[in-house]
């Protein structure tokens, strides 16, 4: 399962609305993204609006952190820090319709509160809430290229040739550059359950995000990889040499025929194994 990041909008003046009583996920999620915390989602907050809590959870009683904010703040935020990313951004492009897309989905959500259900995409680094509070720092005005850096690292950006167009999806286009399908969603998430504005067009390419570009907080992905190509290849390579040893010494083609069909069943299998995962 990826690790998710989920925006939120609820009437409830709480971290984590999804684990309380009220919350409906239909109204209240946002839009949702894996690996990272969109770019325009962290522009909705400030180092202030991070509040800490403890969760009386079903396992016992859990201490949390994570931004939240009444709409009308976060929104006015989103409109005061958009001039200040065109600057950091000025050779990739502007981001003006982004935010007022953004705006507009949290205005057709339910609530006066919003906030980012990230617990998932801290649980990837140790120090994620020092570099997230560092993010939401720079909304305040740094234009420094490590600010840039430290931005598009946690949106989950590996390469920005340019900003891509926020109706990316909506104006027909038969063809989408899948760099910019990718980057669109770090910098304003994809549907969770309800549509989102830049998504809407029910002839857009409404998907899932493509993870396959997501390489940061590696540790987490290793350990959750599948067999790799590589072990594939040992397998093959180590039956092929046992059938080639084989017929060597029985001065017969039998066992080389025996591996090839040995090696040929370990690779579908395993090939097999992995589809079933991915899956999951």
């Amino acid at each position: 399962m990826a690790n998710r990041a989920y925006l939120c909008s609820s009437t409830i003046d709480g971290l984590y609305p999804s684990s309380r009583a009220g919350f409906t996920p239909e109204q209240g999620t946002i839009a949702t993204d894996v690996y990272c915390i969109p770019l325009l989602w962290m522009a909705l907050f400030r180092p202030t609006d991070i509040r800490r809590e403890t969760l009386d959870l079903d396992d016992g009683p859990y201490e949390t952190e994570a931004p939240i904010a009444k709409r009308e703040i976060a929104l006015r935020q989103l409109r005061d820090a958009t001039p200040f990313l065109n600057r950091v951004f000025a050779a990739e492009g502007t981001f003006d319709e982004h935010a007022a897309l953004l705006e507009r989905a949290l205005r057709d959500g339910s609530g006066d509160f919003v906030t980012i259900e990230l617990e998932e995409i801290a649980a990837l680094s140790e120090t994620f809430e020092d570099d997230f509070r560092a993010c939401l720092a720079t909304m305040n005005g740094d234009v420094s290229d490590t600010a840039k850096r430290n931005l598009l690292e946690m949106a989950g950006i590996k390469t920005l040739p340019h900003i891509p167009p926020a109706r990316l999806f909506l104006d027909g286009n038969s063809v989408v550059d899948p760099i910019d399908q990718v980057n669109l969603c770090r910098i304003l998430g994809t549907s969770h359950i309800r549509p989102v504005p830049w998504e809407e067009d029910p002839d857009a390419l409404r998907r899932q995000p493509v993870q396959a570009p997501h390489k940061s907080y590696s540790p987490i992905k290793a350990s959750k990889r599948v067999i790799s190509d590589l072990q594939i290849a040992i397998t093959v390579i180590v039956i092929a040499l046992g059938g080639i040893v084989g017929s060597g010494l029985t001065s017969s083609p039998i066992p080389l025929y025996v591996a090839i069909a040995v090696g040929f069943v370990a690779v579908k299998l395993i090939g097999a194994i992995n589809q079933a995962r991915r899956r999951r």
